[in-house]
């Protein structure tokens, strides 16, 4: 079985075409099971739906900065699949956190949910461990710290 799981309170400008795009996703894939939660989610409740996901699809469009779901990711253990472009890409990449697709082509997107559905995509455990010992707090903070001493 497939379940997809939406979660989180959408800006108020995405939501009414969100809610009407996913009525339309869900009358043409009545075999996928469609979980939505679109409201603002406590960490307790962010963190049980961390916890019994087996990936967590980022399919940014524009992606400049990164996303704390990557670290999310890499904290629970959980594959990510994520936009190939952008920072986003980069750091899944470079610390093996999953895979990286074109969210602009279908074709890249479901290959990336057919691999998925495979089991053929994988977190590095020890990069994850590398993705978060190096943007944990406290190396935020001494980055902060030394360019703030070395002037």
């Amino acid at each position: 079985d497939v379940v997809l799981l939406l979660a989180g309170e959408p800006l108020p400008a995405f939501d009414a075409p969100l809610r009407e795009g996913i009525r339309q996703w869900e009358s043409r894939n009545p075999r996928v099971r469609l979980i939505k939660d679109l409201k603002y989610l406590s960490r307790e409740e962010l963190a049980g739906y961390f916890q019994a996901s087996d990936y967590l699809l980022m399919p940014y469009r524009n992606v400049y900065g990164s996303s704390g779901i990557l670290g999310h990711a890499a904290r629970y253990r959980k594959p990510a699949l994520a936009s190939k472009g952008g920072l986003i890409g980069h750091l899944t990449r470079n610390y093996g956190l999953g895979h990286t697709f074109n969210p602009r082509k279908k074709s890249a997107f479901l290959t990336a949910l057919d691999l998925a559905l495979s089991g053929d995509i994988q977190q590095d455990p020890e990069g994850a461990n590398r993705y978060l010992e190096n943007n944990s707090v406290e190396a935020f903070q001494e980055t902060l710290l030394r360019e703030e001493f070395s002037q």
